[in-house]
């Protein structure tokens, strides 16, 4: 058991730090700076995927930059210039808070949150 539990520590250590980084580049708000911390991310981790969403063109990568963006709390500076982005482009975004980290901030954390 406890060769599992490691597995599962480093598991989500590596996920958090992934987090953290991307926060990082999202905060930026450098279309650049995200491009290339999804190709990094993606020869690191092997993942194929953030390669080829890397190589998407500008106005498909912001628009997910924008998204991904208003995903996450801890970027609520950031919110107003992503949605007014979105609406730019007949994207209509609900207010309020929501995605991957919403349900982390209603519960007792554990572990280091991301």
């Amino acid at each position: 058991m406890r060769v599992l539990d490691t597995r599962r520590d480093v598991l989500i250590d590596l996920y958090l730090d992934f987090r953290k980084d991307l926060r990082a580049a999202l905060a930026s708000q450098e279309l650049a700076v995200v491009r290339d911390f999804l190709r990094s991310a993606g020869r690191q981790l092997g993942d194929v995927d953030l390669m080829r969403i890397a190589g998407w063109e500008d106005e498909r990568l912001q628009a997910l930059i924008a998204r991904m963006t208003l995903a996450d709390p801890r970027l609520v500076a950031h919110h107003r210039q992503a949605r007014q982005y979105l609406s730019r482009r007949g994207v209509v975004v609900p207010w309020g808070a929501g995605g991957y980290g919403r349900p982390n901030l209603q519960v007792e954390v554990v572990r280091r949150s991301a």
